[in-house]
This record gives structure tokens, C-alpha cells and sequence, in this order.
């Protein structure tokens, strides 16, 4: 399967003048959608929307900017994207661009840069120029030209260029800065990175042969906390993928496993009715489901009040799911103290394979959940490592596993790892914030964005 572009569109603003212009454009699930942006001047308040992978540069050669990804789990993710400044002092003409790309198995992002960056295979190769009247658009050539860009003859322009290419532009003069995404396409992932365990079968569906549908076997986890921790460089999938995907849904987890993660972690409420569910702020509206705490809500209601698309995997489901074939990283938010007992006892026969996870400060807990049997998981941040807790946390025999921060300083890392216990980076995002924490001696990583870091493994 090649690269294709689905779909795209260009749009522009000036929040000094209130030009604002949302993109849409069509999509599919497993698609990739690229979203980048543009500036006149340097640094700028724009960011893309919650969800998206991002490289920002504030300055490259007096331009700004970002480039962001994010795998399409509803067509909905692609319609009414905001990307441009919201703030009022973000004068500048700014130039905005969504594009849909399938066939697309991996992605690395490269922020702008005052120059050219390197191209080694397939990539979609982006240009911003911000120019007077009549100066001429800098065109350079593409083995696809996506979006061919526009000056103006009468009035100050901005424009945003991009194609695919396989081999770096040669004669481009003009644009001021460069953006790209290196392409991995599916058809690049040969068959032998998942063992074999791919077939191609014909399906019959009651009226005639459907041939050449593509079945494979899901890559296993962990099956168990000690396998896991014997696993070198280990990735758990934070809520599912919380970047990626739309976190704590069914699709979350199943893309997390599909990417190889070896353990997946859930965030937990528990409604009126007693369902424990996917949740991790004190109310919905992350979710879409307003102001209001599920933990006074049915399930049923609570089903109700999200979209379709953000509605939570039970707990239930996901332990049915994956509890044999995969780590759970238990974390029960703002309900630690409540039902211990009750939640305690539905994982009890998936005790070898939960960590139970929770802030550093927490030594009541964990002494609660040692009892128990199960193993643990304490998380911190640097600006605590002062605190009396965090010097306890070190050396409290109730605790299993520590977390930091992936780029907290070295020696803040250098004090864990001297524990002799594992340390897991949360929560990286992209490759080299991954690399960073191999770098300080991290054992696994709680990663939110798990396509980045693991190529697709079915």
C-alpha cells in the first residue's frame, strides 16, 4: 500500500482582525492527519488542539510554528480543527493546513527549521514564506505536490507549500522555513516484523466470496508484573494512548496493543450504579460530557452525557480484554481512598499481572495494597524531591516500582536509579523524549503517544 492523500485544505488568520477559519476535511479511522501551521513573526501562543503530537520551533529564521500528528480514530477528528493563536497580541498573519494521509504505518515530525531539512525516503515537505506584493511564490518541485501555495500581487501574503518527496528539493530559493514528516507507508512494515502471524483469507458473507482480507494475531504483553520487569525498555500506553487516541475507549487499547505496548494503564471512577469505569478527572468535560462527576451519574447516564466517541471502556471489559494477555497498570485517581476492598477484590484474580499505581506520598496505600498482595507503582515529580515523603519514598519497602518525570534532572534520576528499583519516565510523547529517558536509565516508559515510539505491529 502506497501514501495517499485523502483530503486537505488550507485556511488563514489574523487574530488582530478576528480571521478565524476551522479545518475540515475527510477522514478515516487508522488515517493519519498531519496539521501544521505557519507564522509571519517568532514565538506564538498557537498550538494545535488536545490529542495531537507536536514539534514547535519559536523561531526559525523570524518564523514560528508547529507541526503536529495524530492517528484518526473517528472522522469526526478531522472536522472543525482549531489551529491558529487565540491570543489577541498574535498580530501576525498566520496560515494553516490539515492534511489526511492512508497508507501510513509510521511518522516522525520535524519541526521548522531555517533550513532544508535532510529527506531519506518518503516525506511530506512543508514551506512557509510571508512576503510583500508582487514578491513571487518559492516554488520547488514534489513528486506530489499536495498544496501548491498562493501569492499576491496587490497585498502582504503568507503561503503554505507542501508535497511528497523521496530526495530534497535541489534549486529552492525563498521559503524561509522548512517543516517535514518522514512517511514509513504500510507496505514498508514487512510481514516479518510480527513473526508471520499475518494470513491473507477469503471471507464469504452470505452472497459471494470476498477475497484477500487481511487477518493477524494481536502481539502479546506482559503476563506478568515480573515479565514485565525483566523486559528491557518496556513502553506502558498512558490511558490507553492519550495522545494518540481518545483516551480510555476500547479503540484506545486495542491500537495500544496493536503498537506492541507490553502493559496498559487505566485510570479509574466508579459511578452511582457501582461500574467501574475508564475515567480520570473529577468530572467529564475532558470528555465532552460537561461539568458533572460520573461518581453521581449511572452508568447508563454517563453513557449518555459523552459522545460516542469518548465513551469509557468498564473495567470489566478491558480486564475480559486484556487481563490475561497484558500488564494493568491500576490507578484509582481521586477514588484511592474509597472501596478499597471492592476494587481490590474484582482484580484479585489478575493480582500477578497489576501493578497498582498512585503518588509517591501515598505510603497508606501502599501498605494497603502490599497487604493485598498486589505490587506498586509510586510516581513524583522533581520539584518534590526535597519534600521528607519523597526521601521516604525512596526507601519504603512497599514499593515496587518508581516514576519521574522523563526529563527531570540527571541527578534527580541518578537518586532512583541507585535504589536498585525500576524507574519508569512518565510521560513521554515523542521519540527522542523516549530517548532522553533511556538516557537516564529508565527501565519502561509510560508513554501517551504510543504509535510514535512503536511501529504497528499487526
Amino acid at each position: 500500500m502506497a501514501v495517499v492523500v485523502r483530503s486537505h485544505a488550507v485556511a488563514t488568520a489574523r487574530a488582530s482582525e478576528g480571521q478565524f477559519t476551522p479545518l475540515s476535511v475527510d477522514s478515516q479511522a487508522g488515517d493519519l492527519a498531519l496539521l501544521v501551521m505557519g507564522s509571519q513573526f517568532g514565538d506564538t501562543a498557537a498550538r494545535p488542539p488536545e490529542g495531537w503530537e507536536t514539534a514547535y520551533t519559536a523561531s526559525a529564521g523570524g518564523r514560528s510554528g508547529y507541526v503536529a500528528a495524530r492517528r484518526v480514530t473517528d472522522p469526526q477528528d478531522t472536522q472543525g480543527v482549531q489551529w491558529w493563536s487565540t491570543s489577541a497580541d498574535d498580530a501576525a498573519r498566520q496560515r494553516g493546513a490539515l492534511v489526511v494521509l492512508s497508507g501510513v504505518a509510521q511518522h516522525t515530525l520535524t519541526a521548522w527549521s531555517g533550513t532544508l531539512p535532510e529527506v531519506d525516503g518518503v516525506t511530506l515537505l512543508v514551506s512557509q514564506q510571508h512576503a510583500t506584493a508582487a514578491t513571487p511564490l518559492a516554488e520547488w518541485p514534489a513528486d506530489e505536490l499536495v498544496i501548491a501555495g498562493e501569492a499576491s500581487s496587490t497585498a502582504s501574503w503568507s503561503s503554505l507549500r507542501a508535497g511528497i518527496v523521496q530526495a530534497a528539493p535541489v534549486g529552492a530559493v525563498g521559503p524561509q522555513a522548512w517543516a517535514a514528516v518522514r512517511l514509513v507507508p504500510a507496505a514498508a512494515v514487512p510481514w516479518a516484523e510480527v513473526d508471520g502471524r499475518r494470513a491473507s483469507v477469503a471471507v464469504w458473507d452470505g452472497a459471494r466470496e470476498v477475497p484477500v482480507i487481511r487477518a493477524g494475531v494481536m502481539p502479546a504483553g506482559a503476563p506478568s508484573v515480573d515479565a514485565l520487569l525483566s523486559t528491557p525498555r518496556f513502553v506502558v500506553a498512558h490511558r490507553g494512548g492519550s495522545q494518540s487516541w481518545v483516551e480510555h475507549t476500547p479503540g484506545a487499547y486495542t491500537r495500544a496493543v496493536a503498537h506492541g505496548c507490553t502493559a496498559l494503564e487505566v485510570s479509574v471512577a466508579r459511578t452511582l450504579d457501582g461500574v467501574w469505569i475508564g475515567h480520570h478527572d473529577r468530572t467529564l468535560a475532558r470528555l465532552g460530557g460537561g461539568d458533572v462527576d460520573p461518581a453521581t451519574l449511572t452508568w447508563e447516564q454517563v453513557q449518555a452525557a459523552l459522545p460516542e466517541r469518548s465513551r469509557p471502556v468498564t473495567l470489566d471489559w478491558l480486564l475480559q480484554a486484556y487481563g490475561q494477555s497484558h500488564v494493568l497498570v491500576f490507578d484509582p485517581k481521586y477514588r484511592a481512598g474509597d472501596r478499597i476492598d471492592e476494587y481490590l477484590e474484582l482484580l484479585a484474580p489478575y493480582r500477578e499481572r497489576t501493578l497498582m499505581k498512585f503518588a509517591g506520598d501515598a505510603a497508606w496505600l501502599f501498605r494497603q495494597w502490599r497487604a493485598a498482595g498486589f505490587r506498586t507503582w509510586a510516581y513524583a515529580y522533581a520539584a518534590s524531591a526535597g519534600e521528607a515523603w519523597y526521601q521516604a519514598m525512596l526507601t519504603n519497602q512497599d514499593i515496587d516500582v518508581l516514576s519521574m518525570e522523563w526529563d527531570a534532572p540527571v541527578e534527580v534520576w541518578q537518586a532512583l536509579v541507585a535504589t536498585g528499583k525500576p524507574v519508569v519516565a512518565h510521560i513521554p510523547s515523542q521519540a527522542a523524549q523516549v530517548a532522553t529517558a533511556w538516557e537516564r536509565g529508565a527501565a519502561g516508559v509510560i508513554c501517551s503517544a504510543p504509535d510514535t515510539v512503536l511501529p504497528l505491529r499487526v
